[in-house]
């Protein structure tokens, strides 16, 4: 059987092993052989013999792809300057495109995808690379609209994340999930496959509602993630370990972090993989003293924010106010272009009411251009603090001197402007925006609340968009926009709940309760104060020590007759008295 042949039935049979085998060296068999080697994933083989020839070149630069991504876009880079076959540069172009990727030279992927035809696959790809783009802090313009894949909806869903539009990410990625759904079925997956791709789509859903303080939702969805077989060990890596900081499970967290396979951390980008070093090192300063592990977290995440906050929260601890405002002071200096740090000294001024230097500190951020991606939240602190110091004229002037740059800081301006109450100057501004987009809710929202009562007919204009976009979280007829309730509350609620009423201690419901019962003891009537009587009257019980168990007069004293009167005396003679003789005491006989 000649060489072809067993090729052909070992295609037949995806016995690559066979393939790969063969030690025939024509063009198509060594093709054969090489691609068996790709796929067998032995890329270090299939690089020893893999020619340096045009023919080869798609998979010579694949193989580098595997093994070496900086070879890999250098050698892309040389074929396509000695060779400009249409075919070749699409497929060397999607390779060294890919490669960027994966070194995160996300700007230069992008810019290669572009170039190329815009079908689907290209499509998720440009959208992966600005969603990871702008993980890093790039501020990348995206079309959303310019595919409607689930793959394509899931990586803007991601892009909507790290800008922090949570509601925007949570409703894009239900729709890639019934986009998903409905394509695999039609493509005819196996539903094992379709539960692994809905899966990985479902955790950054999980985590956009747990952003967005869902956390009821987060918990089922991460649950219903978790309960799936043959997840994807780095689908339920992440899922495990947002599910553990969701429940605030500290134990469980420093399990997932302290043993990850290398196979896993092959496929995390440094973004993921700076959070879980972050993240240890965080537990690890969790029941020890910050100091001692604050060097380690400043060598390795050296000017980070996060590590900012953490060094300024241990300088914070110290109980005197101006040691705590010094150390802030210190902190600014140390870190002079750290948002954080100067928003510190800024909150330790406004906690001592030195509101004229807050005011300072925040107007010198606005001014030095060091952190205009904040500007608006910054103008908006400035205001506030203006307002506060008496300063209406230099506030307005502020927000005039504001040059927006995009439809997003001209809303965020028009927002300001109705929050301090410069209701004409915010009026301008939603016009403004209402010219460019009628159907925006928000400028409608915004526009309205501009408009005087008298002039309210020029909003009726926008009530078809209103009415189409925006759903009421109530269905009481008449109820006013500025009124809504946040409960109904019916006359059945109004019923007041009966409550027992206080009885006194030791209160007996049959007998009568005594009416002094409030009154103090020494108070009340029954209560007879302690007397005793003159020392040495012959009363019952006698004087002072008596037990009054004695009658010491032998008379009881209530029984006394009243005192008679003295008539004046007589003198009168005394009569003979003889004793009768009846009365004569008789002596007893013996």
């Amino acid at each position: 059987m000649s060489s072809k042949q067993l090729v052909l039935e070992a295609i037949e049979n995806q016995d690559y092993e066979a393939i790969a085998a063969l030690q025939d060296d024509q063009p198509d068999i060594l093709k054969s052989r090489i691609i068996s080697l790709i796929r067998l994933d032995k890329f270090q083989e299939a690089l020893e013999i893999v020619p340096d020839d045009p023919e080869f070149c798609v998979e010579h630069a694949y193989i580098l792809y595997k093994t070496d991504l900086d070879q890999c876009v250098e050698f892309v880079s040389q074929k396509l300057a000695s060779n400009p076959s249409n075919v070749l540069d699409s497929k060397l172009l999607t390779i060294q495109a890919q490669a960027y990727y994966k070194l995160e030279n996300f700007d230069e992927a992008i810019r290669i995808y572009e170039r190329l035809d815009l079908d689907s696959d290209i499509k998720t790809n440009i959208m992966a690379s600005i969603a990871s783009s702008r993980m890093l802090g790039n501020q990348v313009s995206v079309n959303e609209e310019l595919d409607n894949s689930y793959s394509f909806l899931f990586n803007l869903a991601n892009s909507h994340v790290t800008e922090q539009e949570y509601q925007k990410a949570i409703s894009t990625m239900e729709s890639a999930l019934e986009i998903c759904q409905t394509t695999m079925l039609e493509q005819e997956y196996e539903q094992t496959e379709i539960d692994a791709e809905l899966a990985t789509i479902r955790s950054q859903l999980g985590l956009a509602h747990y952003l967005n303080s869902n956390f009821d939702e987060a918990s089922k969805v991460f649950e219903s993630v978790l309960e799936q077989t043959d997840l994807d060990p780095v689908v339920s890596l992440i899922t495990n370990i947002n599910y553990a900081c969701l429940k605030n499970d500290q134990n469980q967290l420093q399990s997932l972090l302290s043993d990850i396979p290398e196979s896993i951390t092959q496929k995390l980008n440094s973004h993921q993989l700076d959070l879980i070093e972050f993240n240890k090192h965080m537990l690890s300063i969790l029941g020890s003293k910050l100091a001692s592990k604050l060097d380690a977290i400043q060598a390795r995440f050296k000017n980070d924010e996060r590590v900012i906050l953490l060094e300024a929260s241990l300088q914070m601890k110290k109980k005197d106010a101006h040691q705590a405002l010094l150390a802030a002071q210190g902190i600014v200096e140390k870190y002079p272009n750290s948002l954080n740090a100067h928003l510190v000294l800024a909150q330790k001024y406004i906690q001592q009411s030195q509101f004229e230097k807050a005011e300072y500190i925040v107007l010198e951020m606005i001014s030095s251009g060091k952190f205009d991606k904040s500007k608006p939240g910054l103008i908006s602190l400035a205001i506030w603090l203006l307002r506060l110091n008496n300063k209406q004229g230099e506030a307005l002037e502020l927000i005039e001197q504001t040059q927006p740059n995009s439809r997003k800081e001209v809303l965020q301006l028009a927002d300001l402007k109705l929050q301090f109450g410069y209701l004409d100057k915010a009026k301008e501004n939603f016009e403004e925006l209402l010219k460019e987009d009628p159907t925006d809710t928000k400028s409608i929202a915004g526009y309205i609340l501009t408009i005087p009562e008298d002039e309210i007919e020029t909003a009726e204009q926008y009530l078809p968009y209103i009415s189409n976009n925006i759903e009421f979280p109530y269905e009481e007829e008449g109820a006013e926009l500025d009124i809504l309730p946040g409960k109904v509350i019916t006359k059945e609620m109004k019923k007041k709940r009966k409550r027992t009423k206080p009885l006194p201690k030791n209160y007996d419901p049959k007998k009568q309760p005594d009416p002094e019962r409030w009154l103090p003891k020494s108070q009340r009537t029954g209560k007879k104060a302690k007397t005793t009587g003159f020392q040495g009257v012959a009363l019952e019980g006698g004087g002072i020590g008596s037990t009054g168990s004695a009658r010491i007069a032998g008379i009881d004293p209530s029984k006394l007759p009243p005192a008679p009167v003295d008539a004046p005396k007589k003198e009168l003679p005394q009569p003979a008295v003889k004793t009768p003789a009846g009365l004569k005491k008789k002596k007893n006989k013996k």
